[in-house]
C-alpha cells in the first residue's frame, strides 16, 4: 500500500478517529486544532460516548442508525490500539419516562420495531425487572432495554489518544493552531500553507465559518 501524507483540520473526537486509523494503516498524519492536545475545550471531553444507535432514529434517517451499528463493531478495536480497551462496555441501555410522557415513549419504541428488524429484540420491563438492572430507577413502573446499545468512555479515550498520537513517529500535530482555511490537499494557518495527499476538516461546529449552513447539534 501506497503511504500517503494526511493533514486533519481540527483534533477531537473525529479527528482522533480519523488519525488512529490512519496511523494503524501506515500513514503520516499532521493534526491542526485550536486547542491543546489535552482537549479541554473539545465536546468529545464532555460527551456521554453513549453508542445508542436506537435512539437516534426519533430523529435521524435509517442510514444513521446502520452507521452507529457499524461504529460499534469498530470502536473495541480502536481502543485496544491506544491501550485501553476496558474503557468500552456493551451491556445495552434503558429508555425510560415519567407516568404523563409514556405513552410517547410507546409510540417512538413501536415505531423502531416497525422500522428495523433488529429493534425487536428490544424488551419490555416492568418495575421488578428494571429495578434488577438499574435500582436507582425503582421510582420508574415502565421502561425498554435496548441490548445492543453501548457506551464508550469519552474522557478516557481523548487522554489515551493525545498520549498515542503524541508519542507517534508519524503524527506532527500543531497545538493551538488556528486553521483558516482547508483546501483539498492543502490546510492553510495564519502563518503557513501545508500541501498534503489528503486534507480532511474534522472541526465540527468550529467550521461554521467556512460552512454557513453548517448546524450544531445539542442533542
Amino acid at each position: 500500500m501506497k503511504t500517503i501524507n494526511v493533514g486533519i483540520a481540527g483534533a477531537g473526537l473525529v479527528g482522533r478517529v480519523l488519525a488512529l486509523n490512519l496511523v494503524a494503516k501506515g500513514h503520516q498524519v499532521t493534526l491542526f486544532d485550536l486547542d491543546s492536545a489535552e482537549g479541554e475545550n473539545a465536546a468529545g471531553l464532555t460527551a456521554a460516548g453513549m453508542l445508542a444507535q436506537f435512539a437516534e432514529l426519533e430523529s435521524a434517517t435509517n442510514a444513521i442508525f446502520h452507521t452507529g451499528v457499524r461504529s460499534i463493531e469498530l470502536w473495541p478495536s480502536l481502543l485496544e490500539q491506544i491501550g485501553i480497551p476496558e474503557t468500552y462496555q456493551q451491556v445495552g441501555s434503558i429508555i425510560t419516562a415519567h407516568h404523563v410522557d409514556m405513552p410517547e415513549l410507546e409510540h417512538f419504541i413501536s415505531q423502531l420495531r416497525a422500522k428495523v428488524p433488529t429493534a425487536l429484540d428490544i424488551q419490555t420491563l416492568d418495575r421488578r425487572q428494571l429495578v434488577e438492572l438499574e435500582p436507582d430507577l425503582e421510582q420508574h413502573s415502565k421502561a425498554f432495554y435496548l441490548p445492543s446499545e453501548g457506551q464508550v468512555n469519552a474522557q478516557a479515550f481523548m487522554a489515551a489518544s493525545a498520549e498515542y498520537l503524541l508519542k507517534h513517529p508519524q503524527v506532527t500535530w500543531h497545538q493551538k493552531t488556528e486553521v483558516i482555511e482547508i483546501l483539498p490537499g492543502l490546510v492553510k494557518t495564519q502563518s503557513d500553507e501545508i500541501e498534503f495527499d489528503w486534507s480532511f476538516d474534522a472541526r465540527g461546529f468550529g467550521a461554521k465559518d467556512d460552512l454557513p449552513d453548517l448546524q450544531s447539534c445539542d442533542r
